[in-house]
C-alpha cells in the first residue's frame, strides 16, 4: 500500500458527535450546512482584545469588508502580523465565520490578526480581493499597530487554505513584497490541486479523491460543484497552487490534514514538494476524521491538537524573522 493510503476508517468520536447532530450530514448539495457550523461561536466576543477595528477597502463592484483586532497591550507598542482568509467553497461564509478563534489567536500569541471578508463570488473576485487585502495589511501596519518584521503570515482553511497558498505564492513573485516578506503560511485542510489535472507522476500517490470519495462533510460529488461553480483555470496556480512552476522561496509552511478528506493526499504531496523545494514545512495528519472536523470536534483530544499544531507553528513563523 502506497505511504499516502492511511487507513479511511472513521475516527470513533466523530462517529459520536455526527450521530448526536440535530440535522443529517451534507451528501454533497448542501451549501446551507457549510454556513452554519459555527455561526454561534462566531456572535461570541472576546474582552481581552485593546480594540476592533473594521474598514470597507474600496473596490470598482463593491468593497472589502476587513475586520483588525489588536492585542491588549500599552500604546505605541507594535506585533507580528497575520492576514487569515475564511473557508466555506468559495460561495458562503464571511468574516463571523471564524471570528472568534482570531480574537483568541490575538489574545493567546500577542499578534494582530486582519480577518478578510472576500467576495464569495466565482474567480477571479475571490483571489483578487485577497491580494488587496494583503497588500493594504502590510501598507498600513503603523495604523494597525503591526510591524512586519517581527513576522508576516497568511492562513485559512479549506478554500480559505487555497487562498493563503495562492496568495503566499503571489507575495513571493510580487517586488512590492521584496522589503516586506511573508515569513509563514497556515493551509489548514487546503485544495492545492484541481482533481481533474493531477501531475501523472504523482496519481499513485494522490488516492484520497476516490478513497474518500463519499466522505461525510465535503465528498467528491460536492467538490466537482464548488470547482464548476469556481469556473477558473484548472492548471493556473492561482486554482492549483501546487502546479506553480517553482515552490522555492516561499516562507515556513503548517499544512493540516484530515485524514478522512478528498483533499487529504494533495496536502501531503504539496508538503512533500515544498520540502524538496527547500521550504521549511511541517505536516499534521489527523486521522480518522473528515474535512472541517475541527469545527465540531474542537473539545476532542484531536480537535484540541489541531489548535495547538496551529498555534505553535505561527509562533514558530514568527521566531524564523
Amino acid at each position: 500500500m502506497a505511504p499516502y493510503a492511511h487507513d479511511p476508517v472513521l475516527d470513533p468520536e466523530w462517529i459520536q458527535i455526527a450521530a448526536a447532530l440535530p440535522y443529517a450530514m451534507p451528501t454533497g448539495n448542501d451549501i446551507d450546512f457549510v454556513v452554519a457550523q459555527t455561526r454561534e461561536l462566531a456572535k461570541l466576543t472576546g474582552p481581552f482584545n485593546r480594540s476592533i477595528y473594521e474598514p470597507q477597502l474600496p473596490l470598482e463592484g463593491g468593497d472589502i469588508p476587513v475586520r483588525v483586532t489588536i492585542p491588549r497591550s500599552g500604546e505605541g507598542e507594535s506585533f507580528p502580523l497575520l492576514v487569515y482568509y475564511h473557508g466555506g467553497c468559495f460561495w458562503a461564509c464571511d468574516i463571523d465565520f471564524k471570528d472568534y478563534m482570531l480574537r483568541v489567536l490575538t489574545h493567546k500569541l500577542n499578534i494582530v490578526t486582519v480577518n478578510v471578508g472576500y467576495r464569495t463570488e466565482p474567480y477571479p473576485l475571490p483571489h483578487e480581493d485577497s491580494y488587496t487585502a494583503l497588500r493594504w495589511a502590510a501598507e498600513n501596519c503603523a495604523k494597525l499597530s503591526a510591524d512586519v518584521r517581527k513576522g508576516f503570515i497568511v492562513m485559512g482553511s479549506s478554500a480559505g487554505g487555497t487562498l493563503a497558498a495562492v496568495m503566499a505564492q503571489r507575495a513571493r513573485d510580487d517586488p512590492f513584497f521584496m522589503s516586506r516578506p511573508l515569513t509563514g503560511q497556515v493551509l489548514q485542510i487546503p485544495a492545492v490541486c484541481h482533481f481533474d489535472h493531477y501531475p501523472k507522476q504523482y496519481k499513485d500517490r494522490l488516492l484520497s479523491l476516490e478513497q474518500n470519495q463519499n466522505a461525510p462533510q465535503l465528498n467528491k460529488h460536492f467538490l466537482q460543484l464548488i470547482y464548476r461553480w469556481l469556473n477558473g483555470d484548472p492548471t493556473s496556480p492561482s486554482i492549483s497552487p501546487l502546479l506553480a512552476p517553482s515552490l522555492a522561496g516561499l516562507p515556513r509552511t503548517l499544512i493540516q490534514v484530515a485524514g478522512f478528506d478528498p483533499l487529504r493526499d494533495e496536502g501531503i504531496l504539496y508538503s512533500d514538494l515544498l520540502l524538496e523545494a527547500g521550504v521549511e514545512t511541517r505536516l499534521e495528519i489527523y486521522p480518522g476524521v473528515p474535512h472541517g472536523f475541527e469545527e465540531l470536534m474542537y473539545q476532542t483530544k484531536k480537535g484540541k491538537k489541531y489548535e495547538k499544531d496551529a498555534e505553535d507553528a505561527i509562533q514558530w513563523m514568527i521566531n524564523a524573522v
